[in-house]
């Protein structure tokens, strides 16, 4: 019963034992397991569970939380690859907004030198709120850098905005977090290196886009890539982990639980006391 355990991480354990029990026998002990918290008791099965037995079907919310959770990074990919198509369009439309070389440079390279900030701080912020609000956080600046950049009017319009999406793309990483946080082992190191996959789609997309599309009309599609992202985000729980370690919620962690395991009734029980 591993995988339960490992979900249900909990700080503070009490195990009490009978003392007319002491004849019982070592293997009926083990069999009658359980871990108490609180007003919620996770009891294990009679049945050993080995954590290799699961299933494709039943882990296919995980691979839905995990996709949506992993659609932040999509704008990372983007803001990569967002200059070579921005660059070459002012120039040729000098009408627009009027750069320098130099400017140039620092459009390139803003994004590059503000995500570090976003890294630093989104590990403290996503301990004390939470790995999904953290996610649904991190789409807001993404939409406010995509509309500055659609009306931009001045260079220093398109500088803020690559300072806010290099910050973003710094925050986006609690996707990883999270997504380690939900998955099961067996699965965990696939659905971990879909983050890559994520970003290159984000640069496939914009290099396909910017073939056809102005750069205000991209950075619309953009932001709507990002809504859709917040309107995904709401529908996947919160971190079992989260819940357990950081706020002691056993019964949200169990929802949460549930929510990942859809075969969960053989996993284990939530008794409330």
């Amino acid at each position: 019963m591993m995988c339960c355990v490992q979900f249900a991480m909990v700080t503070t354990m009490e195990v009490k034992v009978d003392g007319s029990n002491n004849d019982t026998s070592e293997d009926q002990s083990q069999e009658i397991q359980s871990l108490v918290e609180e007003n919620a008791v996770f009891v294990l099965t009679n049945s050993s569970v080995d954590p290799k037995d699961i299933s494709w079907k039943h882990s296919i919310k995980q691979i839905i939380a995990c996709c949506i959770a992993h659609s932040l990074v999509i704008n990372a990919g983007i803001n990569m690859s967002f200059s070579a198509i921005l660059l070459p369009q002012l120039k040729e439309n000098k009408k627009d907004i009027a750069i320098t070389k130099s400017e140039a440079s620092w459009i390139a390279s803003l994004v590059a030198i503000s995500l570090p900030l976003g890294s630093l701080l989104i590990g403290p912020l996503m301990d004390k709120f939470g790995r999904k609000k953290m996610c649904l956080a991190t789409t807001l600046p993404y939409i406010s850098a995509w509309l500055i950049h659609a009306n931009a009017t001045r260079v220093w319009h398109i500088y803020v905005a690559r300072i806010i999406a290099g910050f973003t793309g710094g925050l986006s990483t609690v996707s990883l977090v999270y997504v380690s946080e939900i998955t099961h082992p067996n699965f965990r190191p696939m659905l971990l290196s879909m983050n890559s996959v994520f970003v290159t789609f984000g640069i496939l997309v914009t290099c396909v886009l910017g073939l056809w599309f102005q750069w205000r009309i991209m950075a619309m599609i953009f932001c709507s890539i990002s809504l859709v992202s917040f309107a995904l985000l709401w529908f996947i729980p919160e971190s079992p982990h989260w819940l357990v370690t950081f706020r002691n919620e056993t019964h949200s962690a169990a929802k949460s639980l549930r929510w990942i395991y859809t075969d969960n009734q053989k996993k284990f029980y939530l008794m409330l006391q």
